[in-house]
């Protein structure tokens, strides 16, 4: 059986829901055709956008499947992998528009790419080795955007301080940025610092802020009831983040690992509390920044 209904499908089907009338008296009407058992029928090009159908009868078993072409740009290894390489070939540009576009690539390979990836579980990890590889370059590629992103941290520091010889340390911080600090490396911090400008700090903080949102809602994905009924081989894994690399912005002081030791001695508990201490430190440096803005502001 087979109607006429014009763009029910389709990239222009909300548009027409929105001003479709009720009547159809200006549409053919439907047919119904009778075809031999175990006959196939396909619905090529856009004739699917605008007709509806359906199987009626039959004595065979019937299958319904549908193909499409997949998305290519944007959905491939090579495609992120590029995007990220290309950023980190460029100078590190510390102003507003500068930042946001880096946090925009570091905050799609974490969360569309490296956390997609882990949360499938050990059984998924096994089955697909070609992989492995990919992930290690991608995991490569995060620490470099972190480390890059507590460079940027540290000019907005030095641009809202204004001396960086009185914020090259401090002992009070829960977090660490600490880019290392040597005459070479000074000029590069004062160039950096001389380069931010007022909409450095908001970008900072909104990306910041964005990525809270994003891990706290992973968080709660990994303590999901349903999620944690299922077998342990689809249990999500743990990102390697001690194993591979500690980026600046997931480095925990020394008084807060004692929480980890301290802790039942439970593998996945301490990941989890970890994972938590990832969270915190982000909203610590948000109002790191913040304070920062205000200085540089008042300047």
């Amino acid at each position: 059986a087979l109607r006429v209904a014009p763009d029910s499908e389709g990239p222009a089907s909300q548009k027409a829901a929105a001003s479709r009338h009720s009547s159809s008296a200006d549409l053919p009407p439907p047919v119904a055709v009778s075809l031999p058992n175990e006959w196939s029928y396909f619905l090529l090009d856009e004739f699917n956008h605008h007709h509806q159908h359906s199987v009626l009868a039959g004595d065979s078993d019937r299958y319904a499947s549908t193909h499409r072409v997949s998305r290519s740009e944007g959905h491939t290894f090579h495609y992120i992998h590029k995007r990220c390489c290309n950023t980190l070939q460029q100078k590190l540009n510390v102003s507003g528009k500068g930042i946001r576009s880096e946090q925009l690539v570091l905050m799609e390979l974490e969360f569309e790419w490296i956390r997609q990836f882990f949360v499938q579980g050990r059984k998924h990890y096994v089955l697909h080795k070609w992989w492995h590889q990919p992930m290690k370059e991608l995991m490569s590629c995060w620490v470099k955007l972190e480390n890059r992103t507590g460079i940027a941290l540290q000019a907005l520091c030095d641009a809202g301080n204004g001396d960086l010889s009185s914020s090259s340390s401090s002992t009070s911080s829960s977090i660490s940025i600490s880019c290392g600090l040597n005459s070479k490396s000074m000029k590069k911090r004062k160039a950096n610092a001389a380069a931010v400008d007022d909409k450095a700090y908001d970008e900072m903080i909104a990306a910041l802020e964005e990525r809270v949102v994003k891990r706290e809602g992973w968080l709660a994905r990994y303590v999901d009831p349903l999620l944690l009924k299922q077998k342990e081989e689809i249990q999500p894994l743990d990102i390697p983040t001690k194993e591979h690399f500690q980026p600046p912005l997931l480095t925990i002081q020394p008084f807060l690992k004692e929480i980890l030791n301290n802790g039942d001695g439970n593998e996945e508990n301490n990941a989890l509390c970890e994972q938590v201490l990832q969270v915190t430190t982000l909203k610590a440096t948000i109002e790191r920044v913040k304070r920062w803005k205000n200085s540089f502001t008042a300047r």
